[in-house]
């Protein structure tokens, strides 16, 4: 409650930017697919809202995430009326490290 009246407000991501430590970035408009636990047949890039990147290189990488929020509110459960403009979360990241890697031989359209 603010001064008396009912106020509800909601948030909703609306871009996802990724920093993969290496100099690549990568935005999307969801938040990538679950790892499905398998080895699979698919390159990354044509497996539906997979989030995936390359590293060339032995290392220690910082990952992390920007969530980008749109907004909207009512008061009194009358209807929902957009806020201008639009809220920036970055998260704190994570180190990754990167032992291996392996050369792969794959089709031209990869």
């Amino acid at each position: 409650m603010m001064l008396g009246q009912i106020v509800q407000v909601r948030a909703t991501p609306v871009q996802w930017a990724f920093d993969f430590g290496n100099g690549t970035h990568a935005t999307s408009s969801g938040p990538g697919v679950k790892y499905a636990g398998k080895i699979t047949r698919n390159p990354p890039h044509k497996v539906p809202g997979a989030i995936w990147n390359v590293y060339r290189h032995k290392g220690t990488y910082r990952i992390s995430q920007t969530i980008t929020y749109s907004a909207e509110y009512r008061v009194n459960l009358g209807p929902l009326q957009p806020v201008t403009g639009t809220l920036t979360r970055a998260g704190q990241g994570v180190d990754m490290e990167v032992r291996a890697y392996t050369a792969l031989l794959v089709d031209e359209d990869y």
